[in-house]
């Protein structure tokens, strides 16, 4: 039977994706090496592969997680509008406050969301383009809620 992965396997795991996030917003998922990434996180590329098979497993998990994390994020402001019984105009501000500060920390991660998907499989694009188009419309569905007379 496999040994469960410890609390600090998946630590060092999410410190490699913000490294990775930065290298590929700087130097673009094309050019950014695993040396590259290897280097800027202080250790060796044989560690690095420790936890990830390859490039396009970290850029995977990347976009995985963070797709992931933006609809939790817009399924946590609903049921709290809900539990809250907030009306629609204040589940609007709760979203636009929550894309806002979800974007403060993630420059990184939508930059490589909205530039680097195309280097992944087709399973893993197909997974993650899903998800993408399940979080662009939530803004337009909460302004149609409060606003229902601008129509469209």
């Amino acid at each position: 039977m496999a040994r469960p992965r410890s609390q600090q396997h998946e630590i060092k795991r999410d410190e490699i994706l913000e490294i990775a996030a930065q290298c590929f917003a700087e130097r673009s998922y094309a050019a950014a090496s695993m040396n590259d990434i290897a280097a800027a996180g202080g250790t060796s590329k044989a560690r690095l592969y420790h936890y990830y098979e390859s490039k396009e497993a970290i850029l995977f998990d990347l976009l995985d997680r963070y797709t992931q994390r933006l609809l939790a994020m817009i399924g946590q402001v609903e049921a709290t509008a809900q539990r809250r019984r907030l009306d629609d105009r204040a589940a609007l501000h709760e979203l636009v406050r929550a894309f806002l500060e979800e974007y403060e920390t993630s420059a990184t991660r939508h930059a490589a969301l909205l530039h680097d998907s195309k280097f992944l499989g087709d399973a893993q694009r197909q997974l993650v383009g899903d998800r993408q188009r399940d979080v662009v419309p939530a803004p337009t569905r909460f302004l149609r809620r409060a606003q229902p007379q601008r129509g469209g």
